[in-house]
């Protein structure tokens, strides 16, 4: 299963023709982060395996401040899937070097249904 998300991603990055990012989050969960343009795509690397897909939008008039929506499955036997809510700040200290903060109320909806606060700190490499 996870070799099988794995390559799923990578084959997502490789065939798109559009601005790539890979990187490292960590807080909630430690994941490997792949961006495609405003869809980012996580994969935790914790005791339980997750995957999460999310949509990025930025505020016109604050160009460091996004929110968005997504979806994250685990093999967690409490939090198997759920709706995701980001609202995150980012800076980029070098143009292809983005720094970020997140917050991400999550609604868990399979096995456990119930509302949890998840956070993630993180760096991305964008490569053109």
């Amino acid at each position: 299963m996870k070799k099988l998300i794995l390559i799923f991603i990578l084959i997502i990055a490789v065939n798109t023709y559009s601005k790539v990012g890979v990187g490292l989050g960590v807080g909630s969960d430690t994941e490997v982060l792949i961006g495609v343009e405003d869809l980012n795509i996580g994969v935790g690397l914790g005791d339980d395996v997750s995957l999460r897909l999310d949509k990025h939008f930025t505020v016109p008039d604050t160009p460091h401040f996004y929110w968005g929506l997504g979806g994250k499955v685990s093999e967690d036997d409490d939090h198997r899937a759920g709706l995701r809510g980001i609202a995150g700040l980012n800076f980029f200290p070098e143009r292809e070097v983005e720094l970020y903060a997140q917050i991400v109320p999550t609604l868990y909806l399979i096995e456990d249904t119930h509302s949890d606060i998840e956070y993630s700190l993180g760096i991305r490499y964008w490569l053109d």
